[in-house]
């Protein structure tokens, strides 16, 4: 490893405490007023429920290839896109709860407190990459430093037993190594074939890892083109270490009989051809390169990098074109447009109001500073920190538009952000600014760096205090505050009808997989991409005529149907006019196919239960 970036070796505990104070202040603080679905016990998402109820059917039928559930899309089922690494991590330590407890109650504990244990994970992988780049008193800012990028931190939130935490220290563990790549000249292939098996596994975790992956090789590449030796043998390992991890994942993760299957929303076929490409393509091209004398020349160098690059894409192109559009190819276009916008993580975050302003502000300000960085050190650094902020300005280059357009993306960006955020926070803290009132020097040191490293987090609090950045309600569109988790202990209680058969509720697809975990009650809809259930639950609530719903009622064996006048979805229907079915519903007017269902006093202020009666 090169030299250290932060060579300083020793660092003062009293700003360090003050830092930390300051930083659990602020996530404290945005905690309380942003995410109410981690108080009462709830878990973060409906995701996180769902991933719970798919690990346990996993456990109580052993279905390992056949990952479809009853409990949604009823009566028909649903094979939610997820893969099976991180049900297997959540088997495991289920399994070893299930010592102490019932397996049910274990499996919801370690969902619980996966994504700390993810974190401690986390610390162990930053220590290990950046042992040559960050003293100890740098580590220790660095890791002060997390809860300050919000989305990032959020993915090892407590009561978030999902995937995103696992991809994010995927993410982190690749870049770690890419550090070590770009900052020395040895001829060490290691660190690249372990940077290709880790994308790998992030692939299969989520393909959304194919853009971690594309900016990886991309590095590796313009590094070759840069630098010539020897990067192409790591360009090799790399694709090796990334084929070889996802031939192995697509014959555990599918049954032979679906190793053909295309998909574009988790791994498959797809990928794992893309990648074979593109490996054969690297391995003949550097056997060919070395053949003909080297890669000592720029020109030969672009030009088998330029055939590397394209051979793999025209492949894909000729046979799954579809690759290109994205992984939300397979969905219907018109669900997708009326499902997403209920989707936070799938908001632009382009500061276009004042809403969205102190969101830009909040999820960006950190990264921006950490770009600035970049360029101040790309012009003042030695050549090997200027390769390693070249990375850098790479990655921000292209996660900052994805980014924007999506909030998802920012998670990956915040990422990057982390090491020269860091740095920037010890180039104010070296340079030690004093105040100075005549012959007296006031230090202002922990005052400066408190600042620096809180502006951004203390300016979206000041932006989301105004007025105009609080979300405008229309007319008649608010109602009373839903009470699930008091709905969902009620209707635990009366889950069969008369002959004991277990009943089917239509309700917001919000609330499904929280109903499906805490009921025995299987439910129509669930947030997860798939357009028939989302599409008829939309149709159902949305329909002004009574024939829709009826018939939606009848094909799916509706027993009961659940609203809320305080849920989200009552300003989209509402939108509709007053005959819209949810709008009916809400009012307590209903055809006469449906009954209403008596609730307790206090479920009656904002729930309406029908009994579907043909």
């Amino acid at each position: 490893m090169h030299g250290s970036i932060d060579p300083q070796p020793t660092y003062n505990r009293w700003l360090i405490l003050g830092l930390g104070l300051l930083a659990a202040i602020l996530v404290h603080i945005q905690v309380v007023a942003t995410i109410d679905t981690m108080t009462a016990g709830r878990l973060f998402d409906p995701d996180a429920y769902m991933r719970l109820q798919r690990v346990l059917e996993l456990q109580m039928h052993g279905q390992w290839f056949d990952g479809t559930t009853l409990r949604t899309n009823a009566p028909f089922g649903e094979l939610i896109h997820w893969t099976r690494p991180f049900d297997v991590i959540l088997l495991a330590g289920a399994w070893l709860g299930s010592t102490v407890t019932d397996f049910r109650t274990a499996l919801e504990i370690w969902g619980r407190i996966i994504g700390p244990v993810l974190l401690l994970l986390l610390v162990v992988v930053w220590r290990f990459g950046t042992r040559g780049l960050l003293s100890d008193r740098g580590f220790i800012i660095s890791m002060l430093l997390v809860p300050l990028l919000p989305l990032f931190d959020l993915t090892f939130a407590l009561n978030r037993p999902d995937h995103h935490g696992l991809l994010s220290l995927l993410f982190v563990a690749g870049l770690v190594l890419m550090f070590r790549i770009v900052v020395t000249d040895n001829r060490n292939t290691r660190p690249a074939l372990a940077v290709g098996i880790l994308s790998g596994i992030a692939i299969w975790v989520s393909v959304e890892a194919v853009g971690a992956t594309a900016y990886f090789a991309a590095a590796l590449g313009l590094l070759w083109l840069w630098r010539g030796q020897p990067y192409l043998g790591r360009i090799v390992f790399f694709m090796v270490g990334l084929f070889a991890t996802l031939t192995l994942a697509l014959i555990v993760e599918r049954a032979p009989s679906d190793w053909t299957v295309e998909a574009y929303r988790s791994f498959s076929i797809v990928h794992w051809f893309a990648v074979g490409v593109g490996t054969i393509t690297w391995i003949g091209l550097a056997a060919f390169v070395q053949k003909r004398g080297g890669d000592d020349t720029f020109r030969r160098r672009f030009t088998a990098a330029l055939i590397g690059a394209l051979v793999p894409a025209l492949a894909v192109a000729l046979v799954f074109p579809q690759f290109f559009q994205g992984p939300l190819v397979e969905y219907d276009a018109t669900i997708m447009a009326r499902w997403l916008p209920l989707v936070p993580e799938y908001q632009p975050i382009w500061p276009d109001t004042l809403a969205r302003s102190a969101l830009f502000v909040d999820e960006l300000g950190p990264v921006l500073i950490a770009i600035l960085f970049v360029l101040y050190r790309l012009r003042r650094g030695d050549q090997m920190e200027r390769q390693l902020m070249l990375f850098l300005l790479l990655g921000f280059a292209f996660y900052l538009p994805l980014s924007l357009s999506v909030l998802r993306w920012t998670v990956y960006l915040q990422a990057l952000a982390w090491l020269p955020w860091t740095l920037a926070t010890l180039a104010v803290l070296d340079a030690a600014p004093q105040l100075s009132l005549g012959k007296l020097k006031i230090p202002i040191r922990m005052p400066a760096v408190a600042l620096f490293v809180t502006a951004p987090a203390l300016l979206a609090l000041i932006i989301t205090a105004q007025p105009q950045a609080r979300p405008q309600v229309a007319a008649g569109a608010a109602g009373a505050f839903c009470d699930w988790p008091q709905m969902e202990t009620h209707l635990g209680q009366r889950h069969a009808d008369a002959n004991g058969n277990e009943q089917i509720l239509l309700t917001d697809i919000t609330q499904g997989p929280a109903l499906v975990w805490h009921t025995p009650y299987s439910v129509i809809g669930a947030p997860y991409g798939n357009t028939q259930p989302l599409g008829d639950t939309f149709r159902f609530f949305g329909a002004t005529e009574d024939s829709v719903p009826r018939e939606i009622a009848k094909q799916r064996r509706v027993d009961l149907v659940l609203v809320c006048t305080g849920s989200p979805d009552r300003q989209f229907y509402h939108a509709i006019g007053p005959g819209a079915m949810f709008a009916q519903l809400t009012d307590g007017v209903s055809p006469d196919w449906l009954e209403p269902a008596a609730l307790p006093e206090e479920l009656a202020k904002a729930f309406r239960l029908y009994r579907v009666s043909f």
